[in-house]
């Protein structure tokens, strides 16, 4: 039997250059940049978990000075059955799609492992984590046209698929809303809401860097350029004579 086609879906925006980015969208005025993200991920197939760091170069474009950085940490919304999500979803029955179950293997999470500043300084204790949201409270504020610089590891666990993110068993891996997500500000006030059932996602505009390494065995489907694609041939040295 011919085994299934594995597959990797990562939902991601990957804009190198200005000659890049203006093929994306017709000639004219666009929205405004609010943040760079450059994001290096590694994919562990077959524990369906991605490991990564995140440079993020955000840039405070509204009229007033800013305290802290609000973030959408999604993938914990697949977490437990008691979060918002899975309660407003019925604890995980959704337009007709249902969750297998409430094993632990059945659940997913992002989960930050590190925070530092552009120094390379640990500032992990600035930043508060409850459930799907954090919040990043700023060391000094944040004056219009400022810019700041977080350097973010971390694990994002992927759920058995359900509701457009998860993965199918050896099929395939579906990454989606993987990453740590700043919020927006927006008419005067910070929005950043949990993950709730029947709400979509709502997010600045911003240039995506992405390198992604998965198994050379695995198609791999994203939104954006395909800048540079690399093969590396591993040894497995404890084979070898001695």
């Amino acid at each position: 039997m011919q085994a299934l086609q594995r597959i990797v879906l990562l939902i991601g925006v990957l804009c190198t250059s200005s000659a890049m980015a203006s093929a994306l969208r017709m000639p004219g005025p666009h929205t405004d940049r609010v943040h760079h993200t450059h994001i290096k991920a590694t994919l562990d197939a077959e524990k369906h978990r991605v490991d990564a760091t995140m440079t993020l170069r955000w840039r405070n474009t509204t009229d007033v000075t800013l305290n802290e950085i609000p973030f959408h940490l999604y993938l914990n919304a697949f977490s437990r059955t008691d979060t918002i999500f899975m309660k407003e979803s019925n604890g995980g029955r959704l337009r007709g799609d249902s969750r297998e179950g409430d094993g632990q293997d059945k659940f997913g999470y992002v989960q930050v492992t590190s925070v530092n500043n552009a120094n390379g300084d640990d500032v992990s204790q600035s930043w508060i984590a409850d459930g799907d949201v954090a919040t990043y409270k700023l060391a000094q504020p944040l004056m219009p046209n400022e810019e700041v610089t977080l350097h973010i590891a971390f694990t994002s666990q992927l759920p058995k698929v359900f509701a457009r993110s998860g993965h199918n068993g050896d099929t395939f891996n579906f990454v989606a809303q993987w990453f740590p997500k700043p919020g927006v500000f927006y008419k005067g006030k910070w929005v950043n809401h949990n993950y709730h059932a029947n709400t979509e996602f709502f997010s600045d505009f911003g240039n995506y860097d992405v390198e992604i390494t998965t198994p050379s065995d695995y198609l791999v489907g994203a939104t954006g350029y395909l800048v540079k694609k690399e093969f590396a041939r591993f040894v497995n040295h404890s084979s070898l004579p001695s």
